[in-house]
């Protein structure tokens, strides 16, 4: 069984419910999960994790995420 406190700091995304982001640029999904903790969302070969709802789905780089949830500067 994973504990929560194993998790590092998280914050939701905003408008995507069910969404949040540590500040290295995990993404987890609670939404995912059949017990209610985490689950840590697959980052794809282009580089973006797929956020879903129902009737949409978008593709964006955990650092623009990071950038918008933590208030970071992205470094390209």
């Amino acid at each position: 069984m994973t504990l929560i406190s194993e998790y590092p700091p998280l914050k939701p995304i905003p408008n995507f419910p069910g969404y949040s982001i540590s500040q290295d640029g995990t993404v987890y999904s609670s939404r995912k999960s059949t017990n209610g903790t985490p689950k840590e969302v697959k980052v794809s070969s282009r580089g973006k994790v797929t956020l879903t709802g129902p009737g949409w789905q978008r593709q964006r780089y955990p650092k623009d995420i990071v950038a918008e949830v933590w208030k970071t500067e992205v470094i390209k």
